[in-house]
């Protein structure tokens, strides 16, 4: 794939798609609404998983956070279920 524009949050990338001049990801939930009303157009549903990272930075210390230990495991968690 030739990249030829770079978008970093859903409103550029939107903005962008909108154009008809690009083809791009965004997810199902954001974009939904302009599928519907027929401005965008899902191309192969069947592959349509993009996978990206996430990463958690969190303070160094030695002190024990509860609620930053479970907010951790809550992402890892969710982001390494089997989709």
């Amino acid at each position: 794939m030739s990249i030829k524009a770079t978008a970093y949050n859903y409103d550029s990338r939107l903005a962008l798609l909108l154009s008809g001049r690009y083809i791009g990801f965004l997810p199902e939930s954001y974009a939904q609404s302009y599928i519907d009303a027929g401005t965008l157009k899902c191309l192969a549903p069947q592959q349509r998983v993009y996978r990206s990272e996430i990463m958690a930075i969190t303070k160094k210390t030695t002190t024990v956070s509860r609620v930053r230990s479970l907010f951790i495991k809550t992402l890892g968690d969710f982001y390494n279920r089997k989709i």
